[in-house]
């Protein structure tokens, strides 16, 4: 599916949003949350990057985190649940322009405006996946990422570290 992608110039005020965010998503998860990191294109200095911000966290418990599910809603995330990849929690803030754009492309497809939701999500979670095997010192990466996620694998890996 064809998308329009908006590159810019990179900006300081990115790691100061991803801080903000991070400040309110560990706030909500509290001890549950055991590491939160900024990823994709946005958390490297001088790149140009989509502006959006990536953020993973990493939790100890997938059912704390559906638990405090309307905190998240409170603070503009959208609360998409496994969508579509169990073992994951995906939230969403920001993502009208991407809506809109679907919704005009696809005014009377739901298939198409779901299929073009899908395909943003599974990059996201690829480049978050790659992301982590890099900073973990495996480069194989060739999963998936996200903008936000919470996995209790990554979790229990990082308690046996």
């Amino acid at each position: 599916m064809r998308q329009h992608i908006t590159v810019v110039e990179y900006s300081p005020q990115w790691p100061l949003k991803y801080e903000r965010e991070k400040e309110k998503i560990v706030a909500i998860l509290k001890e549950n949350c055991t590491a939160i990191y900024h990823i994709g294109s946005t958390s490297v200095p001088e790149l140009a990057a989509k502006p959006i911000i990536d953020i993973m966290a990493v939790v100890k418990s997938l059912e704390r985190v559906d638990a405090v599910s309307a905190d998240f809603s409170e603070i503009g995330y959208e609360y998409l649940g496994e969508f579509g990849i169990s073992g994951r929690r995906y939230l969403r803030k920001g993502g009208d322009e991407l809506k809109r754009s679907l919704a005009k492309r696809f005014p009377y497809d739901i298939n198409g405006y779901c299929d073009g939701k899908e395909e943003f999500v599974q990059e996201i979670e690829k480049r978050a996946l790659e992301q982590y095997e890099k900073e973990k010192g495996n480069d194989t990466a060739s999963k998936g990422s996200v903008g936000f996620k919470f996995t209790k694998e990554a979790a229990d890996e990082n308690r046996r570290k």
